[in-house]
């Protein structure tokens, strides 16, 4: 009803006010849906079989409400000994399918195994009957792809900002023999400083593991899938930097940079078209500097990306020095 009516005055919404319109429909269901779980609380049934409904406690959590899913997972929001989390619990169709199964318990697994704090921090791993969850940090701003959707294209500093965090959460990530291999908005989330932390490992190759995907086998997300992925090679580290290139232009231009009606016409583009306008031509209010750095992340060849994540971080952080001080300066 909101969408399809007009203003008093005659005129159309602005894009804008659509977007505004859509954030409050989405919250408006949002807090229904939680409103009818408080009423209609289940008891003795496997938590993925009544979602969006929700059992008051998962393990000693007090559940207060839904967060969202995902397409492995419910989410939760819950209340341990007055501190806000997140509960994960796997959806039906993973919970019937062992290798999915594994891939949500190597989650935990993987991020356990990381001390950063640009990785989400995971509190707790039990189980409720049959049935795992994962309990981890609340981040009260949700994801980065909420932020897109509410606002638009982000602000070069905040976007600079934002792929730095992510570049240190990789890094420390990879120290530990980690690579996430599903950068997208989605899986970026933020907390209430815009400070950013990155989510759901359940893609992630472990160095020490038995792999769960194969060569030639596809897996992320195709409008940040590198070339090399794409073209069915394994994931590595470079196809990382690649998704978080893709994501930083996301966020300085509000899309994506490859699209298409089909799922093989996003890889072809990703594999043989060069970028579409850069952010620049888009917004003449952002440096070359941020323009070069984007460009050398989204390089085809791995080989002329950054050559390590020290270096990718070094160079965002000289470009939001850079920025500080001339706004400073304009400030004078």
């Amino acid at each position: 009803a909101f969408l399809v009516g007009e203003k008093e005055n005659g005129s159309t919404y602005r894009a804008a006010e659509l977007r505004s319109l859509s954030t409050l429909s989405e919250r408006v269901a949002h807090h229904l849906i939680n409103l009818l779980g408080r009423f209609v609380s289940v008891e003795g049934q496997r938590i993925a079989d009544v979602f969006p409904l929700y059992p008051e406690t998962i393990g000693n959590i007090a559940i207060e409400g839904v967060l969202g899913e995902g397409g492995m997972a419910y989410v939760y929001l819950g209340n341990l000994s007055g501190e806000k989390v997140a509960v994960k619990v796997p959806n039906r169709m993973v919970q019937a399918n062992a290798k999915l199964m594994e891939r949500f318990l190597r989650e935990a697994e993987a991020v356990q195994r990381i001390t950063s704090p640009h990785v989400i921090r995971v509190i707790d791993v039990d189980r409720q009957g049959l049935e795992p969850f994962i309990v981890l940090e609340y981040c009260e701003e949700g994801s980065l792809d909420k932020r897109i959707r509410e606002d638009g294209e982000l602000k070069e500093s905040l976007s600079l900002r934002i792929a730095r965090d992510v570049a240190i959460g990789l890094r420390d990530a990879l120290r530990e023999g980690i690579i996430h291999r599903d950068i997208k908005p989605t899986n970026i989330l933020l907390r209430k400083d815009d400070s950013a932390t990155v989510s759901d490992f359940g893609l992630a190759r472990i160095d020490d593991r038995t792999p769960i995907t194969r060569t030639g086998e596809f897996f992320g997300t195709v409008e940040y899938m590198s070339p090399e992925l794409a073209q069915g090679e394994p994931g590595d580290w470079l196809s990382d930097q690649y998704a978080l290139g893709a994501t930083l232009y996301h966020m300085l231009t509000g899309a994506p940079p490859f699209r298409g009606s089909s799922f093989e016409t996003v890889l072809y583009r990703h594999i043989h078209d060069p970028l579409p306008s850069m952010p620049g031509k888009l917004r003449r209010e952002i440096s070359s500097e941020t323009l070069e750095i984007l460009h050398r992340m989204l390089e085809k060849d791995p080989a002329k990306r950054f050559a390590s994540y020290d270096e990718l971080i070094e160079a965002l952080k000289r470009r939001l020095s850079s920025g500080e001080r001339a706004n400073a300066k304009d400030d004078r």
